[in-house]
């Protein structure tokens, strides 16, 4: 499914990406560090 949605649009789709991407709109909304890294593992 990453892989037909990384062509599709052209982004790099992969788990790491989206687990970034899921902790720094976390980190931006203010949740404090040590939440996150209980939330991404």
């Amino acid at each position: 499914m990453l892989r037909r949605l990384e062509i599709e649009t052209g982004l790099i789709c992969n788990p790491h990406t989206f687990r970034r991407t899921f902790a720094v709109l976390l980190r931006k909304a203010g949740i404090d560090t040590m939440t996150i890294k209980e939330l991404v593992l």
